[in-house]
């Protein structure tokens, strides 16, 4: 199916919009004035899809409560979603992010960014992943990631046991990235501090390192320590930012258990029992009255969720935050299967 179709050319045809999906080309001759377009045959591989995600799910429901029967499986069709990848057209969109011209000069077609909205089923996660990578950030993150992946290349084809490969004086190389350094000090306004650090540094593209005040670590190791920190006292239930349920009975429980085997937070502090939400389907927003403070103080925090989990996504870091999965959906605007006409 995908071999008949071309999804996009250098140059937009006559016969198609400039900066959309390309018709299928056909001429009274050969084919039908009822021939198909691309986006249809997109839009047909969209619903097959979903009618096999929710086959899927429909399945193994079955299966789970023993109402259909091993032959009534057997006898069913079934689709997996590797079934719905296409090789050509991943190799295609892997040929255009590794062009460094193209990358640099953010001149790639426009089908690579639609595909990967309304098709994403197309390609592989990490083919996805590599594409947020070293598209998300702007033109110069994008040039990093290029010399990055170069030199791990190269790196990867040297034999085993020589010596690590030196920079060649000759080498012309540019997009180094810029590293701004701050001081923030531990304890309880933390938070605070992070809030009015994010704020200054939510439209910069440099990396951002932390270091404490009054101790003599820098790099890396605090600049982890810090965002595990912030990512912890986002959990803290006086924020009255999530949705908590918890027994009080299994609070005091779990509280005195903590106590006698002495255990301390990261930073120090000693936090009593109930201080941070823990529910076991994750965390999801508390339902608040409009327009009363404690939404307006809640909308300020989750400001604050989406710029830091921006500035990680984009210093590549790693933070604990067990986002729930329905919260998960919410900010991706759901799956496949609740857009699935919209494009």
């Amino acid at each position: 199916m995908y071999s008949r179709q071309r999804l996009a050319s250098s140059s937009p045809s006559p016969t198609t919009p400039s900066g959309g999906l390309p018709s299928t080309p056909h001429s009274s001759a050969s084919l039908p004035s009822s021939s198909c377009s691309v986006d249809d045959v997109l839009q047909l591989l969209r619903h097959l899809f979903v009618i096999s995600a929710v086959g899927e799910k429909i399945n193994s429901t079955n299966s789970s409560s023993s109402l259909v029967s091993h032959e009534e499986q057997d006898s069913e069709l079934t689709l997996f979603p590797e079934d719905f990848t296409s090789k050509k057209i991943t190799n295609k969109l892997l040929q255009q992010i590794q062009d460094p011209l193209v990358l640099s000069s953010g001149a790639l077609p426009s089908w690579c960014e639609e595909l990967n909205h309304i098709c994403p089923f197309l390609f592989p996660f990490e083919t996805r992943q590599l594409y947020f990578n070293c598209t998300a950030f702007g033109a110069s993150r994008s040039i990093v990631w290029l010399q990055s992946q170069r030199d791990a290349t190269l790196e990867r084809q040297r034999a085993p046991g020589l010596s690590p490969r030196r920079d060649d004086p000759h080498e012309f190389r540019v997009g180094r990235l810029k590293h701004e350094r701050v001081k923030v000090p531990r304890g309880e306004r933390l938070l605070d501090w992070a809030f009015q650090v994010m704020k200054l540094h939510a439209d910069r593209k440099s990396i951002l390192e932390v270091e404490f005040v009054g101790e003599e670590g820098t790099g890396l190791g605090p600049t982890l320590e810090f965002y595990a920190l912030v990512a912890a006292e986002l959990q803290r239930k006086d924020l009255g930012m999530w949705l908590c349920d918890d027994d009080e009975e299994e609070v005091e429980r779990v509280g005195s258990s903590l106590s006698l085997e002495g255990e301390e937070k990261e930073d120090g502090y000693q936090k009593p029992p109930g201080y941070y939400v823990r529910r076991s389907g994750g965390l999801f927003p508390a339902p608040l009255p409009q327009d009363s403070p404690a939404c307006t103080r809640a909308c300020k925090y989750f400001w604050f969720l989406g710029v830091f989990l921006a500035k990680v996504l984009q210093d590549s870091r790693l933070v604990d935050l067990p986002l729930s999965k329905p919260f998960l959906k919410l900010m991706c605007q759901g799956e496949v299967c609740s857009n699935v006409n919209e494009k």
